[in-house]
Parts: structure tokens; sequence; C-alpha cells
């Protein structure tokens, strides 16, 4: 063998050598990336649960009492609601749900917050009944979002 067909050799193995250890390479990157992404699709879960505590809380008052407690402005429960519904909407784009039931209760709350906007102050047990049902909801889309934070945690 000549000098040359020697070199070409060695710069043939030390290439194919060099395109293992790329890959190698690029499959730690996409490990990271990954367990990265999980990490934020957690964090954003989780951010979404503390978020809405506030409105969780006025609707249990209500759901609780089976009344309306003294004091209780309406007009900024339906705001926390719509702020919860679009919190849930930005959660369901950023991490990329694909769930039905999250899809079901999306049509559901906003059929409740339309009903509870409209109601008349003076009928107060259509009004605990419908906050009882969005109350309700809330508490089963928090279950959801959990069970999703735990599927995530145990990839």
């Amino acid at each position: 063998m000549e000098i040359l067909e020697i070199i070409g050799l060695i710069a043939s193995v030390v290439s194919i050598i060099s395109a293992f250890v790329a890959l190698l390479g690029v499959s730690k990157v996409k490990k990271a990336k990954n367990d990265f992404f999980l990490k934020l699709r957690i964090m954003k879960n989780s951010e979404f649960l503390s978020l809405n505590r506030s409105i969780l809380t006025q609707l249990k008052q209500i759901t609780i009492a089976k009344k309306i407690p003294l004091g209780t402005n309406f007009s900024r429960i339906i705001e926390e609601l719509f702020n919860y519904y679009e919190n849930l909407s930005r959660l369901r784009q950023n991490v990329k749900i694909e769930d039905k039931k999250i899809d079901g209760h999306m049509q559901k709350l906003k059929r409740n917050i339309s009903r509870a906007k409209i109601l008349e102050r003076k009928d107060s047990q259509k009004i605990v009944d419908v906050y009882t049902e969005i109350y309700y909801d809330l508490v089963e889309i928090e279950k959801d979002v959990l069970k999703m934070n735990s599927e995530e945690i145990e990839k």
C-alpha cells in the first residue's frame, strides 16, 4: 500500500468514527430538548392550576352555602371565569393538548359562563345551581390537568 492509500483509509475510518460521535451528540441533544419541553409543560400546567385558585374559592363559597353570600361580586366572578377560560385555551395551545376531554370541558364551561352571565340576580336558586355546576366543571378540569402532569412526570 502506498502512503496516499493509507492516509485515505485512515481518513475514512476517522470520518466514520466522527459520524458515530455526531449521532451520539444529536441523540443527547434530542433527549435534553425533550426533557426541557417536558419540564416546561409541567410548569405551564402547574402555573395554570395556581393562577386559578381564587375563582375556585369564590365558587366554592356559593356551592357550600347553597345561597348567594353577601357581598358577592358577580361581575368579578364572570371576569375571572373568562380569564380561566382564556388560560385553559392558552394552556391547551402552548402545551399542545390533544385531549377530547379538555375540548368537552371547554365547550361545557363556555356554555355555563354564558348562562351565568345572563342570569337575573333575583332568581338566586338558578344562580346557585349554575355556579355550582361551573364549580364542579372547574374541579374536573383541574383533575384532568393534574392527571396530565402525572403522566408527563412518569415519562
